[in-house]
């Protein structure tokens, strides 16, 4: 009996490993030649194990871009102060906050900010990433705290539905830092600040804008 439940225990370990190795390999490749531009081959190739084991642990590469996103969203969410996650907190002080954090994320893993606008770019619309990403929303993730916090904010118009303000401010956030990333001498030269003053001075405008909603 101790004999299988150590050798049942060293299979679990090698199938962690292997789906890690899978992971940190499709991760180097998507950085240095985009997302688009890697396909399960290659990865299957830099990780040395064949395109069948890949398979095995992941159904197709928007799985495994959206295990990469999943662990991205965990730094950030290690990121989050307790009062963002304060029910009792005004929400447009628990926005603010998040947005503090959100903003110091940006400068810290600008990599991780690349991945997501790529993944945006190429998956929203396809039927499976849209069925990951409103599952995303109920499990804890960054998606559903932000939710959360603007279920928790007062508004002046209320016409206006949670989801479609979900919407809106998480586009105009990602649409603000792809511009940052890709075109910051115009946005900073606009804006007549630094790229860090830049990012702070949006995100007044988003919290003014937030409460006068």
């Amino acid at each position: 009996m101790q004999e299988s439940t150590i050798s049942q225990s060293g299979y679990v370990n090698h199938r962690d490993r292997q789906r890690e190795r899978i992971l940190n390999h499709a991760e180097a490749l998507f950085f240095a030649q985009g997302i688009k531009a890697v396909n399960v081959s290659d990865i299957a190739l830099a990780a040395q194990v064949t395109r069948a084991t890949i398979y095995r642990y992941y159904a197709h590469r928007l799985a495994i871009v959206w295990a990469l996103h999943q662990r991205y969203e965990a730094i950030k969410s290690a990121r989050m102060p307790a009062e963002v996650y304060d029910v009792h907190l005004d929400g447009t002080v628990r926005l603010h906050r998040w947005l503090e954090v959100t903003k110091e994320y940006f400068f810290a893993h600008t990599q991780l900010v690349k991945f997501r606008i790529q993944m945006d770019e190429l998956y929203t619309g396809v039927p499976e990433f849209d069925t990951i990403r409103q599952t995303k929303r109920t499990d804890g993730s960054d998606g559903d705290l932000l939710m959360q916090i603007i279920k928790n904010i007062s508004y002046s118009d209320t016409d206006i539905s949670l989801q479609n303000r979900y919407t809106a401010l998480i586009t105009i956030l990602n649409g603000f830092e792809q511009k940052l990333l890709f075109d910051s001498e115009q946005l900073t030269s606009e804006f007549g600040y630094d790229v860090r003053q830049t990012y702070e001075t949006f995100c007044e405008f988003l919290l003014y804008g937030v409460r006068n909603k």
